[in-house]
């Protein structure tokens, strides 16, 4: 497709035309509204150049750059000799002027077809590229199918590679003892994107676990208490609560040779407890005095014994960890023989961290127990559990876990587990064979060939149908002509007009029906001559449909003296012709018809989804203006973005008052937008007056003077009629002509003037205007 026109200089009306930025791309539908002489037939001339490859004569001298979606740039000076890939046909004045023969006076015949002898010698050329294209078809297919029985032979030797596989497994499963071609295909197909990785599906080591697996003998589940790891928290706890103990210090009021000796003073407390209800020592036999006893309690105070009480309590947890540590291997499980090697190695880990963690924790009791010995000491180191010990055992505990959760898990579901291990393996013996064989390649180059055939059928089938149509003579020029006359009838309403072959002069001729007479039909008019053409040329579009999904269509104004019946009809022809070319590009000066093509334009969009998710509207569409406007003493034109208002109302009326209103709020105009005040202000007041005073549509100066009769409107009743009859339809200004100082000065005062007329003509209508600008 046509991206862009990048630039359009001297040719013709376009002398520097330069993309700007703003400039939307080219899409699939594209509509180009613009006036007469605006420069539309000149822009659809470029078109014509790049479908023959020539430089029309009378722009040899121009320069043009444009985009196709593929990157590649067509311009002047590669035009002739580029190839583009692009299929062109172009409606136009040139199309009608080559193919059609208006010459009713000396002929009265309207060629279509060409000689009968020309036909013949088309009909042994086409012959001949049909032999031609065969035989390479006949090369192709040969090849493929070379590739298609490797591909089978393939196919047999893999399944039996698989299927031994499986019998050394000594497995009894019938899916792989009954293992053929059939199946490895299925696995292949259906695994494409897996088996085609470079990424093996499984390695040799994986390999051999499978082939394990494939083996397997059901074992039972295995009960595991999953609970026994150890919280961080609090064994953080009883570090500090050991620290806090360890660190607490009682006061002294005793004994300083017991505090000194813990032994000796340990060997006292328990004998005071031993005599509390005696008087004797059970030692030596004497009597123990009061002053003694008294002596003795005050040194083992209750602040002693309850600090004992709580260091003995601490010590009792510490033992309750170690116990925990020492329980938490697992019992002898009978495993899956794939988990076994990775269990054990965990095991192992387990008893390490066991015999490191109650180390810890021992060490610990023993500063509790010196603690409990002597309570009044308090210069203890600081103790500390390793977190990092601690986390170990967690994580090797989890493992271990999850390993008994996988033998669980494979004990629950074991059919499909072995079902699972074996098609993996059927899926990496398919991948190496496949890699082995390069089966994806064979298969990318049998596709290659085959996409060469389908090009080469259709241009096969394409000249059959060239060769039938030459075949059948005469016989089908009637066809022909009746195909034509329905279509023409339909466009025109009518059935006046209609073309007949005429075998002695081996063409056609037109014939009009008048009543019941049929007579040559002489003197067409300029809308019967462009109904015509149009059909023919979309009749030449028909002829191949296949080709027609491939080609741009360029239309420049094709209902330039249509009445409202044929608008309609063109629009209708075109949207069903002309709705699956490649590319449309319609140019027209008609709105009516330009709202018609528009409002169906403007319905070719796709919601689309970004990678973000969020909606996007995909446009299949584009609408242009055209404009030309004066640069220095002459005029050249301009491609731009429809704007709001031609794209938002639907009379051509609504759109020039909404402009020509524009133009008045604007500070100051340029001098291209003075003459289009000249040319909007005509066409508006045009078709005011001519429905405000339809009896009076002659001439337009009769027009306005019926219009504003009174002397209190002759001011600018004539100011404005001069105004829009010198500027609106200048196609240059004099040299040393002083227009320029007075359409600059005039313009926005003649703007205001236009809408006061119709104002002081029809307010309500005036004011509804109005609203419908704000809106």
């Amino acid at each position: 497709m046509i991206k862009k026109l990048n630039s359009l200089k001297e040719f013709g009306i376009f002398r520097n035309f330069v993309e700007t930025t703003e400039l939307q791309e080219f899409k699939k539908y594209n509509l180009f509204y613009g006036w007469n002489g605006s420069g539309k037939s000149t822009f659809a001339k470029l078109f014509d150049c790049v479908n023959t490859k020539k430089i029309d004569a009378d722009f040899q001298n121009c320069s043009f750059k444009i985009l196709l979606n593929n990157g590649v740039q067509v311009d002047n000076k590669n035009v002739s000799k580029i190839e583009t890939g692009l299929k062109l046909s172009v409606f136009n004045n040139r199309f009608v002027r080559e193919n059609i023969d208006w010459d009713n006076i000396t002929k009265r015949l309207l060629y279509i077809s060409k000689e009968k002898v020309e036909e013949k010698k088309k009909l042994l050329e086409l012959k001949e590229e049909h032999r031609t294209l065969e035989i390479s078809k006949n090369i192709i297919e040969n090849k493929v199918f070379k590739i298609q029985n490797d591909c089978d032979n393939f196919l047999t030797v893999g399944a039996k590679e698989v299927k031994t596989q499986f019998e050394v497994l000594s497995t009894d499963d019938n899916y792989y003892l009954n293992y053929d071609k059939r199946k490895l295909k299925r696995i292949i197909d259906n695994n494409e994107n897996q088996i085609k990785k470079v990424k093996l599906i499984a390695k040799s080591k994986e390999i051999n676990g499978l082939k394990m697996t494939a083996r397997l003998e059901e074992l039972d589940k295995v009960n595991y208490d999953e609970s026994k790891q150890l919280q961080i928290e609090q064994i953080k706890k009883l570090e500090d609560e050991i620290n806090s103990i360890l660190k607490k210090s009682i006061a002294f009021a005793g004994i300083t040779s017991l505090k000194n000796n813990p032994k000796v003073g340990s060997w006292v407390e328990e004998g005071i407890e031993i005599h509390r209800n005696s008087k004797k020592c059970k030692f030596c036999k004497n009597t123990i005095e009061q002053t003694r006893i008294d002596e003795l309690n005050a040194h083992f105070n209750t602040d002693f014994k309850l600090l004992k009480e709580e260091v003995k309590v601490l010590i009792t947890k510490v033992e309750e960890y170690q116990d925990k540590i020492s329980n938490s291997l697992p019992g002898d499980f009978e495993l899956f023989q794939f988990l076994k090697s990775d269990y054990n190695k965990q095991i192992s880990n387990l008893q390490r961290l066991i015999k490191e963690l109650i180390k810890s924790f021992s060490k610990v009791n023993g500063l509790l127990g010196e603690k409990l010995d002597n309570p009044f000491l308090t210069n203890f180191q600081e103790v500390s559990i390793d977190n990092k010990l601690v986390e170990g055992f967690n994580s090797v505990l989890n493992s271990i876990t999850k390993i008994i959760q996988a033998h669980n898990t494979t004990s629950d579901d074991f059919e499909n587990y072995v079902k699972s291990a074996k098609k993996k393996l059927e899926m990496s013996i398919a991948q190496s064979e496949v890699k082995k064989f390069k089966y994806f390649s064979k298969l990318r180059e049998k596709k290659s060939e085959e996409k060469k055939i389908i090009p080469l059928e259709k241009k096969i089938s394409l000249l059959e149908k060239k060769i039938e149509i030459l075949d059948a003579s005469l016989s089908d020029e009637i066809l022909g002509a009746e195909e034509f006359n329905n279509k023409l009838h339909r466009f025109l309403n009518h059935s006046d007009l209609s073309i007949k072959y005429n075998e002695s002069k081996k063409g056609y001729e037109i014939i009009r029906k008048i009543g019941r007479k049929k007579e040559r039909g002489n003197n067409l008019s300029e809308g019967e001559k462009t109904a015509i053409s149009f059909i023919y040329f979309l009749t030449k579009l028909l002829e191949n449909e296949d080709e027609l999904k491939e080609t741009i269509v360029i239309i420049d104004d094709p209902i330039s003296s249509f009445d409202s019946n044929h608008l309609f009809n063109s629009y209708s022809f075109i949207k069903n012709i002309c709705n699956d070319t490649k590319q449309l590009f319609v140019l027209t000066h008609n709105f009516t018809f330009y709202r018609l093509v528009r409002d169906w334009m403007l319905g070719k969009k796709k919601w689309r989804t970004k990678t973000d998710g969020s909606k996007y509207v995909e446009k299949k569409y584009a609408v242009f203006n055209i404009t030309s406007s004066y640069s220095g003493n002459l005029r050249e034109s301009i491609i731009q973005n429809a704007d709001n208002a031609l794209l938002d109302y639907s009379t051509e009326y609504h759109y020039l008052f909404l402009r020509l209103k524009g133009f008045i709020s604007k500070p100051k105009l340029s001098i291209e937008e003075c003459f289009s005040v000249a040319n909007m202000s005509r066409k508006l007041l045009e078709i005011f007056l001519n429905f405000k005073f339809p009896r009076k549509r002659n001439d337009f100066a009769q027009l306005f003077n019926h219009a504003l009769p009174n002397k209190s409107d002759l001011i600018m009743r004539e100011k404005v009629y001069r105004f829009i009859n010198k500027y609106s339809h200048s196609d240059h200004i004099e040299a040393f002509d002083n227009s320029i100082d007075n359409i600059l000065s005039e313009s926005d005062n003649i703007a205001k003037d236009v809408l006061k007329i119709i104002k002081k003509l029809d307010k309500k209508h005036y004011e509804e205007l109005i609203e419908i600008g704000n809106e």
